[in-house]
């Protein structure tokens, strides 16, 4: 079934297995939402552009002018509103994914303490806690020299200028977002998320977390 994964393709015998597959179960159907807001977009904006021609036509200038205001703003300032929103839900469930292999493995292990109340790790950020736990627990080792590391670091600092900046991206952090074409406005160095970016970003998402993950499932295999 598309946007939902066979649960076949999925090593269910092992921690990491049942982990990816679960991510894959709250991830996918984030590209079926991103397909759809732009459909929603592209048809509020040319239903906006209908009425325009029509009140142009019937002399209604104050209504026309009114809808092409909306429909300015609908393009320029919604669109991306609306991926910023799929880009915290994206980065959160990515986050979550990892916590729930963490969370598998205290259930099977009882030498492996409790991710959330006991486990502290040597450092602050969600994720890296998630990697100090599973590279102290099983065999996976140097998750941060995966190829998509550092775009996964530029695309985490998006969503914390959005979360924490109203969307505007510290100077320090300009160069990492330009280095992998996260778009930022003019302006006010604003994140900037259209459809092809927030796509990019998915595939990223996904193919970083398939790996980490299938690289667990080969090495509890052993």
């Amino acid at each position: 079934m598309k946007y939902f994964p066979d649960i076949t393709n999925y090593n269910m015998d092992t921690c990491a297995g049942k982990a990816q597959y679960l991510a894959h179960i709250e991830i996918e159907p984030i590209k079926l939402l991103i397909e759809h807001t732009q459909l929603s977009l592209n048809s509020s904006i040319r239903s906006l552009g209908e009425c325009i021609q029509k009140y142009d036509r019937i002399n209604l200038f104050k209504a026309s002018s009114n809808c092409s205001n909306v429909q300015m703003i609908m393009a320029s300032r919604v669109a991306p509103l609306a991926y910023q929103s799929i880009l915290l839900m994206l980065m959160s469930l990515m986050e979550e994914a990892f916590k729930c292999w963490c969370r598998m493995l205290e259930i099977i292990d009882d030498g492996c303490p409790d991710f959330d109340k006991e486990f502290r790790g040597k450092r602050k950020g969600e994720l890296e806690k998630t990697f100090d736990y599973l590279q102290e627990y099983t065999q996976i080792k140097d998750i941060e020299s995966d190829e998509d590391w550092e775009k996964i670091r530029a695309i985490r600092t998006a969503r914390n200028a959005v979360v924490h900046h109203g969307g505007r991206v510290p100077e320090k952090s300009k160069e990492l977002l330009e280095k992998y074409n996260i778009g930022m406005r003019e302006e006010d160095n604003s994140v900037y998320i259209d459809e092809d970016t927030m796509n990019d970003i998915y595939d990223t998402v996904i193919s970083f977390i398939d790996r980490i993950f299938e690289k667990g499932i080969a090495l509890e295999k052993i």
